[in-house]
């Protein structure tokens, strides 16, 4: 089985962007195939991960 690996990046720039990324890491987690990670870029740049 191969598994697919999902990153999505979401920032706090407007109506909802992280309401969605967060909507779509849960449905893609549905999927027993996929790990999914959806992380904010506001959290990379506090974190010095960019």
């Amino acid at each position: 089985m191969i598994v697919q690996k999902i990153l999505i990046f979401s920032a706090s720039i407007g109506n909802g962007h992280n309401q969605a990324a967060k909507a779509l890491s849960e449905e893609f987690e549905k999927s027993p195939v996929v790990i999914c990670q959806a992380l904010k870029l506001k959290e990379l740049e506090i974190n010095n991960q960019l």
